[in-house]
């Protein structure tokens, strides 16, 4: 009879362990995968200096912002980026939606992008890059450039701020701006 009780009783062990190993853990409360809720603005103005002057000025009529990882989602959004010479001209733009990377100083914009360049150049495509650090916009996507009495389709562009240089790639074009 003991055999029987001990082998019972290891049995009895064996299934409940089974069981206890197989049953998935129920977590005490559902944790959200998607982080804390951002801060919601709507009308903003963004405006980054160096030192004391206004280098870029950014409109959105709403931003979403995530402070921990320091990323702003814009909607709607357009801007200028001023020059960095008095007496130089702005680079205007328009965007449908926009993201701002406080960490990396990193503008990217998409949706029907419209960049006014100096000397009445106009860009067109879907989405860009700007390094605030760099002061270089860039971008790997198809593009028209129009100008006066002029129309570009390149697959990229790289725009020297500081330099006023724009680089247009397949066809290599270069513009003094």
């Amino acid at each position: 009879m003991n055999r029987v009780v001990v082998i019972g009783l290891a049995l009895g062990f064996l299934v409940g362990l089974a069981l206890f190993l197989v049953e998935p853990e129920v977590p005490e409360r559902a944790e959200d995968p998607s982080g804390p809720e951002p801060a919601v603005l709507s009308q903003i103005e963004i405006k980054d200096y160096d030192q004391s002057r206004l280098k870029l000025r950014v409109y959105a009529a709403r931003a979403e912002v995530f402070e921990e990882t320091e990323v702003t989602r814009l909607t709607q959004v357009h801007g200028i980026l001023l020059p960095e010479k008095l007496g130089g001209e702005s680079t205007r733009f328009k965007a449908a939606f926009g993201k701002l990377e406080g960490k990396t100083k990193r503008v990217t914009l998409t949706g029907d992008i419209r960049i006014e360049l100096p000397r009445g150049r106009v860009i067109l495509t879907q989405i860009l890059y700007f390094d605030q650090e760099k002061e270089l916009l860039w971008g790997d996507q198809p593009l028209r450039m129009l100008g006066p009495g002029d129309q570009v389709d390149a697959a990229g562009l790289t725009y020297q701020l500081k330099d006023a240089f724009l680089t247009l790639d397949q066809p290599a074009v270069e513009v003094e701006l």
